[in-house]
């Protein structure tokens, strides 16, 4: 994947199903309703070299239990994605599912978007609309 500069990235997808089968028991989770939380923030690695880090972070909302987290893809490279569409590409397709088919994992849940934090709303709005998702911009409250 190319960055704004013309460099190549590295990129390791982990995925959103996968680590839900993970993480999900249903006696944790009685409801039929998953509500997952994204972050999208890219930070520098080291202040001399100019490679950053942009992981997709997940966490499973949940009010008694706060330690559902998890990585649902990395990048690194130096400068920003210089495409969002081709950043956020297999994350979209596998949410797009997800939101639309739920998941079965000793039974069947639905999934929701409950709230997308980012301070990139200008590049990743339109790649996210078509999950309709709510962008809480970071910073802006």
């Amino acid at each position: 994947m190319q960055c704004q500069n013309g460099k190549i990235w590295e990129f390791v997808y982990f995925g959103v199903t996968n680590n839900l089968r993970e993480r999900v028991k249903v006696k944790y989770f009685p409801d039929p309703l998953i509500l997952l939380c994204f972050n999208i923030d890219g930070s520098p690695l080291f202040k001399s070299s100019g490679l950053s880090f942009w992981p997709i972070l997940c966490s499973i909302y949940d009010e008694l239990y706060d330690w559902r987290h998890f990585p649902v893809a990395i990048f690194s490279g130096p400068g920003k994605p210089a495409n969002a569409d081709e950043y956020l590409e297999q994350f979209v397709k596998e949410m797009t599912t997800l939101l639309n088919n739920g998941i079965t994992i000793e039974r069947h849940y639905n999934i929701k978007i409950k709230c997308f934090v980012t301070h990139l709303l200008g590049v990743l709005s339109n790649a996210l609309q078509v999950m309709e998702v709510f962008i809480i911009v970071k910073g802006a409250m």
